[in-house]
C-alpha cells in the first residue's frame, strides 16, 4: 500500500488559502485479482474519505499496474465536483499532486508530467538519479554510481546494492 497525502485548500481574500472541507471517493477502474491463500477478486467499488478540518486527507491505496488506475472523485464544499484518474506507484508515501494523471480509456498519461515514481526514485538512498531523456520522453535515464554491462546480455546492467 502507498500512503497518498492530500492537502486541500481554496482561495481566500487576502491571498492566504483556507482549508477546504469535503470528501474524496476512490475506486479502481476495473476488477482485479490479488493472489493469496485464496485468490481475491477486488471489485471496482468506491470508498469515501472525509477531509479533516485542516484540509488534510491521507489514504492508503494499492499501487496500480498497467491494467488499472484509481478513479478519484473530489467533492469539496463550494467547488465544482471533479474526477481524476491516477496511477499510484509502489512507494511508501506520495502527495496526490505528484501522481500521474491518465486517460481512463487508455491509461496513458493525459499530460507529460514528471511521474511520481521518478521523483521517488530520485529520493531513493541507492544513489540513483533519474531523468527523462530530452530526445525521447518515453525513455527514463538512470544515473547509477557503480554499474557494468552484463557480458552475456547487453540489455542487462549489473548494479551492486549495499545494505545499510
Amino acid at each position: 500500500m502507498t500512503l497518498v497525502r492530500f492537502f486541500l485548500t481554496r482561495p481566500n481574500p487576502g491571498g492566504v488559502n483556507a482549508a477546504a472541507s469535503g470528501e474524496v471517493s476512490f475506486s479502481p477502474t476495473r476488477s482485479r485479482v490479488v493472489a493469496g491463500d485464496v485468490s481475491e477478486l477486488v471489485l471496482p467499488a468506491p470508498f469515501t474519505v472525509k477531509a479533516g478540518v485542516d484540509g488534510r486527507l491521507d489514504v492508503d491505496l494499492a499501487a496500480t499496474s498497467v491494467e488499472w488506475a484509481w478513479r478519484v472523485y473530489v467533492q469539496i464544499n463550494g467547488v465544482p465536483r471533479f474526477t481524476e484518474y491516477v496511477t499510484v506507484p509502489d512507494v511508501e508515501a506520495v502527495d496526490f499532486t505528484d501522481l500521474v494523471r491518465v486517460d481512463p480509456a487508455t491509461l496513458e498519461p493525459s499530460a507529460d508530467p514528471e511521474a511520481a515514481w521518478w521523483a521517488a526514485l530520485d529520493q531513493a538512498q541507492l544513489g540513483v538519479h533519474a531523468i527523462v531523456d530530452p530526445d525521447d520522453p518515453e525513455v527514463l535515464i538512470l544515473h547509477y554510481p557503480s554499474w557494468q554491462a552484463d557480458p552475456t546480455d547487453n540489455f542487462v546492467l549489473i548494479m551492486p546494492i549495499q545494505e545499510a
